[in-house]
């Protein structure tokens, strides 16, 4: 299970770890954002931090339908407590910003009030 809060913003914050080439690692928050359908996103000083290297070039769709280029790398996240290798990183200046692909497999519960627990748990398959 991972454990973040809700923001005084009302945003679904949870804790991730980001690892970067060789031994550059990095603990951030990011913001949970259910209309990102890729990964994560980090600012340009995060990926240099983490000395990410450019895999690929994309187009982002913003929330406004404005469009924007975004430089991707290749990141590992420990997710749940275990890497998560070749997790696409846009570059976005914005906060941190984890997409529903990094979601996919796992459960929300969140209740909208500043300071209440936001959880992901993993679901359970039904065969």
């Amino acid at each position: 299970m991972i454990t973040g809060q809700i923001n005084a913003n009302l945003e679904a914050v949870i804790p991730l770890v980001v690892q970067g080439q060789g031994e550059a690692v990095l603990a951030l928050d990011a913001v949970i954002d259910t209309g990102y359908s890729d990964f994560l996103t980090l600012p340009a000083e995060t990926i240099a931090t983490l000395g990410l290297e450019q895999a690929a070039t994309g187009v982002l769709t913003l929330a406004d339908g404005s469009k924007v280029v975004s430089a991707i790398y290749l990141a590992t996240v420990i997710w749940d407590g275990s890497p998560r290798h070749d997790i696409t990183v846009d570059a976005l200046e914005t906060a941190p910003l984890i997409g529903v692909s990094l979601l996919a497999g796992y459960e929300l519960k969140a209740c909208f009030y500043a300071g209440e627990p936001v959880t992901l748990t993993a679901c359970e398959l039904n065969p």
